[in-house]
């Protein structure tokens, strides 16, 4: 009985200083009277009192009651994990929104914001892939429904675009000798139709030769033929290559001619420079001569004029010396 009286007490002791603990860390977020942990020590007193009286048998009972009691009283205390759980942290504004934010916390915010604009951007690239593999998805069921519409209305429709060729000459021969054809001979019909309007097989080609051949040894045919038009050569690297060699040539050729005329040019330029003072001075002398003689002219008719009668003439003169 000791033992276990001894025991009751230690756990008590314990179990009130974990309570005091708790109580010291329990914070009230609003100001209002620090939350109290409820005090289960009467209710363990009363436990433990009927133990005490109990016999030694009741022992182990009164153990378990009293650790129920201690698990019931841990899970009502209120500690700070708890209500950190229960409300949530105030958040306070970041610092590169305020006025004047350092050069630090404005980088770190433009680059948040440069991060955000990018998530954007992904999201929006996505949702247009999404709508154009759908628009895609469309547009191959619309051709493959195409496609059966043809295949049931007109198979020959269907071959204008993977066998053009075939289809052509299908407006011509059969199936079954369209299909015995080699593509060298679906080719030469192909060329024969588009040139005379008409296809021949290889039964009909070998007859009108045989014909051909008959009217030759008879003299019937014309003697004049058509001459073959001669393809033109297809040139060689060489070919090109003295074709632009004489090209340069040429080029050559006439710089050097421009260049011989300009030297010629300068080489007058002494003469043509004579024959330029050589015309200003005939035509200086030429002037002065004119003028030499309207003096004389203006001298005999002042003397003539005696009195100052004839103005209007020496006005006439005196125009004409301004103008010469």
């Amino acid at each position: 009985m000791r033992v276990i009286r001894g025991k009751q007490k230690r756990q008590e002791t314990e179990e009130r200083r974990k309570a005091k603990a708790a109580a010291a860390e329990a914070v009230d977020l609003w100001g209002d009277e620090p939350v109290k942990p409820p005090d289960s020590s009467k209710k363990r007193r009363e436990p433990a009192a009927a133990a005490a009286a109990a016999d030694g048998a009741a022992a182990p009972a009164a153990a378990t009651a009293t650790a129920a009691a201690g698990r019931s009283s841990k899970r009502r205390r209120c500690r700070l994990e708890m209500l950190r759980e229960l409300v949530p942290a105030v958040l306070l504004p970041d610092e590169g929104t305020s006025y004047n934010p350092s050069a630090e916390k404005q980088q770190q915010q433009m680059v948040a914001a440069a991060a955000a604009a990018v998530m954007q951007q992904q999201k929006g690239r996505s949702a247009h892939a999404a709508v154009r593999c759908h628009l895609q998805d469309k547009e191959q069921q619309l051709q493959q429904q195409q496609q059966l519409l043809l295949q049931q209305q007109d198979p020959t429709a269907q071959l204008k675009h993977r066998q053009p060729v075939t289809a052509a000459l299908l407006q011509h021969l059969s199936p079954d000798t369209v299909e015995a054809l080699s593509e060298g001979d679906k080719q030469r019909m192909l060329l024969e139709l588009a040139t005379t309007g008409k296809v021949s097989t290889q039964e009909g080609a070998a007859a009108a030769a045989a014909a051909a051949a008959e009217e030759e040894e008879t003299g019937d045919s014309d003697s004049t033929t058509a001459k073959p038009t001669k393809v033109p050569k297809k040139k060689t690297r060489t070919d090109r290559n003295r074709q632009r060699r004489h090209q340069q040539q040429l080029r050559r050729a006439a710089a050097k001619q421009q260049q011989k005329a300009l030297r010629k040019a300068i080489d007058k330029l002494p003469e043509l420079l004579e024959d330029l003072q050589q015309q200003q001075q005939q035509q200086e002398a030429a002037k002065a001569k004119r003028y030499k003689v309207l003096q004389q002219q203006q001298q005999i008719v002042w003397l003539r004029c005696s009195g100052g009668v004839c103005w209007s003439f020496l006005q006439q003169q005196q125009q004409r010396m301004q103008l010469v």
